[in-house]
């Protein structure tokens, strides 16, 4: 009997489980309305036919999803509209009025002119815009920390200005007495000079930066500034605090800027048909770049000088001019960044040492004392050159260059009377050029016409005859060539990005 009642429990299990199975299962529903789902982007079977390391093309890619972006809700934006109307009325009771419709505390820091009477209407204001207003008016201003408002006074705000540790001056005297007449009782006198000035004093930047921020100080705000890490520290009313962020933003954007500077510096020895110089007419009547004239100053009796502003990239064909005016020598072919209204020095040369002797006398007790003074003095000889620019808002680049060149010749040495060394002081043959400039980015400036003449002894022999013994001098000589070099520069100017 027990074994007929478990076999039927078995039997009705089975037939319970066999009846589920074959029921219909529910229909699943999708995550998406269907035109949703069309409207999604679908892949191209080309993908997977691609290669591994094939390159897609991207206009195959489907389109990112992104999740549209929140911008982020201030804490005072769901708060009650503000209508007031106020006549002369204390600071105190106007925000108390204002921060008990809102359900906030009001907390007066030290400083804060409780009782300064206001005069303002206001009719359905956002609260947080009354609430700038009444501070922007009262001279305060405000943090929510919470359920509370706390009113301050003055703030305190924290800059970093960056910037090298260094002050620098440059100094350069173009021209000079054009007659030589230096002494008092000399009639004759001509003088044309110019003077390329930037003293230590306006190239101290930390205390630009100190008298600029000083300046929009209230009598109250004070400033504490540390140079060694380039820390400012302002305390004043936020207004003026406001004001001086953004003059030290223009300050450090103006400030950083740099420029790229690429210089080739070349030296032709002029061929006779060329005696006069590098016929600069041929390289502006080109029509395959844009040039325009630029002045210049220069020194040397014998030199003239000016520059060209030449915007094409490609410079070949300035070369093939050059190259027909005599032999071309590259000098130097320096590449150097410089910050906004600095400036750079680029130098080479050779460096010539010599000492410099000079004799004084004195008379000690009836006794006549020689002193003799010994000092170290070094001349370059070669090519120097500063340049300083100055980049607009616009992004046009003036440009201040002052070539230098010289070469060392002698040492000129004058005794006195017994033949006695009194002094001694080189002889340079210097040329140099003045010019300042208006560029674009990417611009090539051409400065030539740094022209100079020099000598030089060539041996000259008959092949065979000059090395007859006793005979040999009289088919062989020294002559004296004279020859001319114009100094050319290229500079390239490229805005850099920061």
């Amino acid at each position: 009997m027990e074994y007929r009642r478990s076999a039927i429990l078995i039997g009705t299990i089975l037939l319970l489980l066999v009846i589920a199975g074959c029921a219909k299962s529910p229909t699943q529903q999708p995550l998406l309305p269907s035109e949703e789902r069309q409207a999604m982007p679908t892949f191209d079977d080309s993908f997977e036919q691609a290669e591994p390391g094939t390159e897609l093309d991207s206009s195959q890619l489907p389109p990112a999803i992104l999740p549209s972006p929140f911008a982020p809700v201030s804490p005072l934006a769901g708060l009650t509209p503000v209508s007031i109307r106020a006549n002369e009325t204390p600071l105190r009771t106007i925000l108390n009025i204002v921060a008990e419709d809102a359900g906030l505390n009001v907390v007066f820091h030290r400083g804060v002119p409780q009782r300064e009477p206001l005069s303002l209407v206001l009719d359905e204001t956002p609260f947080e815009e009354a609430l700038d207003t009444i501070m922007e008016i009262s001279g305060c201003y405000y943090q929510l920390r919470g359920h509370s408002l706390h009113v301050h006074r003055f703030e305190t705000r924290t800059f970093s200005v960056p910037y090298v540790h260094t002050r620098s001056s440059f100094t350069s005297n173009l021209g000079g007495d054009v007659l030589g007449g230096s002494g008092a009782g000399s009639n004759y006198r001509g003088e044309f000079s110019m003077r390329y000035d930037n003293p230590e004093e306006m190239n101290d930047f930390y205390q630009h930066i100190h008298d600029n921020v000083e300046s929009l100080l209230s009598e109250e705000g004070r400033l504490v500034m540390n140079r060694f890490s380039g820390i400012l520290s302002v305390t004043d009313h936020r207004s003026n605090v406001d004001r001086i962020e953004d003059m030290l933003k223009q300050i450090l954007d103006h400030s950083m800027k740099q420029v790229l500077i690429e210089a080739q510096i070349f030296e032709v020895v002029l061929n006779d048909s060329y005696s006069l110089g590098i016929n600069w007419s041929d390289v502006l009547s080109r029509g395959d770049g844009t040039f325009s004239l630029a002045q210049a100053t220069s020194g040397g009796a014998d030199t003239v000088t000016g520059s060209i502003r030449y915007t094409r990239n490609n410079f070949q064909g300035v070369l093939d001019v050059m190259q027909t005016a005599g032999n071309v020598q590259t000098l130097s072919n320096p590449r150097i960044r410089v910050m906004n209204s600095q400036t750079a020095i680029i130098a080479s040369g050779r460096i010539t040492p010599f000492w410099t002797k000079r004799v004084d006398y004195s008379e000690v007790g009836g006794q006549i004392n020689r002193i003799e003074t010994y000092d170290r003095r070094d001349v370059l000889s070669g090519i120097s050159m500063g340049v300083t620019p100055v980049i607009t808002n616009d992004g046009t680049i003036m440009l201040n260059v002052i070539p230098v060149s010289t070469n060392f010749e002698e040492i000129d040495h004058q005794r006195d009377s017994s033949g006695d060394l009194i002094v001694s002081a080189p002889v340079v043959n210097m040329k140099e050029a003045g010019t300042i400039i208006r560029v674009q980015d990417d611009d090539m400036v051409i400065i030539g016409g740094l022209i100079s003449t020099s000598t030089r002894e060539e041996s000259q022999s008959v092949l065979g005859l000059a090395a007859i013994p006793w005979l040999g001098h009289l088919f062989r000589g020294v002559s004296t060539v004279e020859e001319k070099r114009e100094l050319v520069i290229f500079l390239r100017i490229r805005s850099l990005e920061v």
